[in-house]
């Protein structure tokens, strides 16, 4: 008898401790400003919030999306927290069908409790196509057209041979030549500052060769490099390979030579390294300019900040060339540094994980 009475108070004990959750967890549900579900390890919903039930998830108490379903069975089945994005398709207040885009989180709270949490990401989704129509127009319409330009002015001041003569035509021509280039690399640095913000496409991502690298980005620079009178010496080129789009590093790294290159005396050289260790690479660009200001270092890597140097016009930069680096080179599991001194210079030191080949 003594044995049955400790049951009976253990699972009164028990259920009283089970009720206790359940009321915490929708008191939860009813403050929470994303669609909720709480139900047991069966799929039976055991309670759902307003917010659940007009995302269009739920028909008569029960999980209408297969896809859903499917997430939530996968918690179940491994007892680990599971999340991802979903399309369905709902119709609107006046019947329209709607496809639209949801983000969820299934998670375990009690032994065989869950609870599913749900955000409406359909209108972020519509930005970023919107966004990414606005980035394929801008690169067929203007891009374009303006690197066929700064192609097109190379051409006519070799063929007038201005880099002897000095006429006021070839003045004209390499100033023009020179105010195109200024304008492709601010349109380019846009272009790919407003793909960062996207994060990396890691469905594209691929083992990339680090020279590869560092080649397309010196390529990029050749005019600035003419330009200012700066030559870039690649010291040591490395065959590691890393994870990553080639176009995008390579963007990031040209935008930290350019940096480089434009701070940089008449006749003086930037210097690029690559360094192994047996998990890492670092990129190295070294310069012996006009290095960086104490109070301009703890900003440099910010939007639109422009620092002052006393050999550059700044209304020649956006600043956003580095901003932009840091943000692409951290996508992919990088990271960057900078050691600087006012007069003596700067190194940038850029690293990445060395890819693991299969």
């Amino acid at each position: 008898m003594a044995i049955k009475n400790a049951l009976f108070f253990r699972n009164k004990r028990l259920q009283r401790s089970n009720d206790e959750v359940d009321d915490a967890v929708i008191s939860i549900i009813s403050a929470l400003k994303q669609g909720a579900i709480f139900l047991n390890s069966d799929g039976e919903i055991i309670r759902a919030s307003s917010k659940a039930y007009k995302l269009g998830v739920i028909n008569d108490d029960e999980i209408s999306e297969k896809s859903l379903f499917e997430l939530f069975s996968k918690t179940v089945k491994t007892n680990k927290s599971q999340e991802g994005e979903i399309e369905i398709n709902r119709h609107t207040a006046v019947g329209l069908p709607q496809k639209a885009f949801l983000s969820v989180r299934c998670i375990r709270i009690t032994q065989s409790q869950y609870i599913i949490l749900i955000t409406d990401i359909t209108e972020a989704k519509q930005l970023e196509e919107a966004r990414q129509t606005l980035i394929d127009a801008i690169t067929l319409f203007v891009k374009k057209p303006i690197k066929k330009i700064r192609k097109n002015f190379k051409e006519l001041s070799g063929d007038l041979a201005c880099s002897v003569e000095k006429s006021k035509e070839c003045e004209l021509i390499y100033d023009l030549e020179s105010q195109t280039q200024n304008l492709y690399h601010t349109l380019n640095s846009i272009i790919q500052f407003t793909k960062s913000l996207g994060g990396p496409k890691l469905s594209k991502s691929e083992i990339i060769r680090v020279a590869d690298i560092v080649n397309s980005a010196v390529s990029e620079n050749s005019f600035a490099s003419q330009r200012f009178g700066v030559k870039i010496k690649i010291v040591k080129n490395s065959s590691v390979k890393i994870v990553g789009v080639l176009d995008h590093i390579a963007s990031a790294l040209s935008n930290i030579i350019n940096n480089a290159i434009i701070y940089s005396e008449p006749n003086s050289k930037v210097y690029i390294e690559s360094k192994c260790s047996e998990e890492k690479v670092e990129i190295i660009v070294s310069d012996k300019g006009s290095g960086i200001d104490d109070k301009d270092l703890p900003h440099i890597f910010e939007r639109f900040y422009k620092g002052q140097s006393d050999n550059f016009d700044n209304s020649k930069s956006i600043g956003l060339g580095l901003a932009i680096a840091k943000h692409i080179i951290q996508n992919y599991g990088g990271q960057i540094q900078v050691y600087s001194q006012k007069n003596k210079g700067s190194v940038f030191v850029v690293s990445f994980p060395i890819a693991e080949e299969g």
